[in-house]
């Protein structure tokens, strides 16, 4: 069988968005920080606000 390679391009914006997301959930506390995230954005009946360094803190410690 012959050696077949697909390949695919994509642009330099796209591929550095797929780093990034790569980079951002390596780490466990930021997968839990992104999950508690998404869930109060899909929760319309929360208050959205941006947390203090000290909240985030706490949030990817417990």
């Amino acid at each position: 069988m012959k050696n077949c390679h697909n390949s695919r391009n994509i642009s330099k914006k796209e591929y550095n968005s797929w780093q990034e997301t790569n980079y951002l959930l390596k780490s466990k506390a930021n997968q839990k920080a992104l999950a508690h995230s998404i869930s109060q954005l899909d929760d319309s009946t929360k208050h959205h606000r941006f947390l203090t360094p000290e909240e985030f803190k706490k949030l990817v410690a417990g």
